[in-house]
C-alpha cells in the first residue's frame, strides 16, 4: 500500500455555510453549459444563507476554534475505471464537472480509479490547486482522496491507507486527519466489497467505518458502500450518524446513485433494470449537512455518462 503523505493542504472555512467567491469558469464550456454551472452555483449559495459576500475579507487561518464556523464542500464519485470504454475521456469529464463548480469542492473522494485514469485525475486536479493525500498505489484499481489548496491554510496531519484484511478484492480505507482552523477533522473514503457474495465482508467493512465515526473526533465518510438497504438497516449504530441524503429531505430524484433506468452505461440481462443507493455520505453528530446533490446525471457528447455511478456531493458545517 502507499505510504502516508504528510503535507500542508488548503481547505476552506468561513462563516455560515462558507460560500466563497465564484471561481473562473472552465473555458471548455459553451454558453449553454455555463448556464448550468451558474445554476449549480446559485443552488449551493441558496443553501448558504449566512455566507459572507464575495467582497468580504477572508477569515484568517490563525482564528481561534470558537471563531467562524468550519464548512467543507465534499464530493465523492465511483468513476468506473474498470470499464475500458472511453476510459480517459470519461475521467476527463468527471474532472470538468468537479472543476466547474463555484464555490469549488474542498474535498474530493474518488473510487474505482485505475492507473490510466489516475494520471488524468492527478494531473487535472493538481493543476487546479488540489493535492492527493496519499501516493497513487500500484494496483489494478484503487481509491484516491484530494483536498483543495485555497485561501485558508489547513494542515493534513496524517494520511494513510488501512487495508481490509479479509477483503477478497483488495479493498481498503483512506483516512486523513486534518487541522482546519484549529479543529481536528477525520476524512474517510472507501469502496466496500462488491456483489452479493461480498455481503459478509461488506458488513464488516461498514462496521470498521461506523466505529471510527463513533469516536469523539469530527468525522466525514463518503464512498461507494455497495450496501443493500437491508444491510444498512442491520447496522443499528448508523442511526446515530447523519446520512446526507436523508438529512437533506430524501429527495427522490437524488436517491439512486447507481440507476440503470436512467444511466445506460451498464445493462443487466433482465426486464427491469436495477437501481440502488450504493454511494453514501455520513457524518457524525459534530456536523450538519446541506445541499445534497447528484453529479454527472447528464450524458457526454459521446452519448454515455461519465460513469455508471452518479457522483454525490454535499456542504457540511461543523456545529457550534
Amino acid at each position: 500500500m502507499a505510504s502516508p503523505a504528510n503535507q500542508t493542504t488548503l481547505l476552506r472555512w468561513a462563516q455560515g455555510t462558507a460560500a466563497s467567491p465564484p471561481a473562473t469558469k472552465n473555458k471548455r464550456e459553451a454558453a449553454a453549459t455555463e448556464g448550468k454551472t451558474e445554476e449549480r452555483a446559485r443552488k449551493r449559495q441558496k443553501a448558504s444563507p449566512a455566507a459572507e459576500p464575495a467582497t468580504s475579507p477572508a477569515p484568517q487561518a490563525s482564528a481561534a476554534p470558537d471563531g467562524p464556523r468550519v464548512a467543507l464542500c465534499v464530493a465523492s464519485w465511483n468513476t468506473d475505471g474498470l470499464d475500458g470504454h472511453l476510459c480517459a475521456d470519461r475521467a476527463g469529464e468527471v474532472c470538468s464537472i468537479l472543476l466547474e463548480e463555484t464555490p469549488a469542492w474542498d474535498v474530493v473522494f474518488l473510487q474505482e480509479v485505475v492507473p490510466k485514469t489516475a494520471r488524468v485525475f492527478v494531473g487535472r486536479l493538481k493543476a487546479s490547486g488540489y493535492s492527493c493525500v496519499t501516493e497513487v498505489p500500484s494496483a489494478e484499481y484503487f481509491t484516491l482522496m484530494f483536498v483543495r489548496e485555497g485561501a485558508q491554510a489547513v494542515k493534513v496531519v496524517h494520511a494513510k491507507r488501512v487495508p481490509f484484511g479479509r477483503s477478497a478484492m483488495g479493498r481498503d480505507l483512506i483516512e486523513a486527519w486534518v487541522d482546519v482552523a484549529g479543529h481536528q477533522i477525520r476524512l474517510m473514503t472507501s469502496h466496500f466489497e462488491s456483489c452479493r457474495e461480498g455481503a459478509e465482508e461488506r458488513q464488516r467493512q461498514l462496521g470498521v467505518v461506523v466505529e471510527k465515526l463513533q469516536q469523539p473526533l469530527p468525522a466525514i465518510f463518503a464512498g461507494d458502500t455497495n450496501l443493500r438497504e437491508a444491510e444498512a438497516q442491520a447496522e443499528k449504530r448508523l442511526a446515530r450518524m447523519t446520512d446526507a441524503w436523508v438529512a437533506c429531505g430524501r429527495d427522490k430524484s437524488a436517491q439512486f446513485t447507481w440507476d440503470l433506468q436512467k444511466n445506460h452505461n451498464k445493462e443487466m440481462p433482465c426486464q427491469s433494470q436495477p437501481r440502488a443507493r450504493y454511494d453514501r455520505l455520513w457524518v457524525n453528530e459534530k456536523f450538519e449537512v446541506q445541499d445534497f446533490r447528484l453529479l454527472g446525471t447528464d450524458k457526454m457528447a459521446e452519448g454515455c455518462h461519465p460513469s455508471d455511478h452518479f457522483g454525490i456531493s454535499a456542504c457540511i458545517r461543523l456545529k457550534d
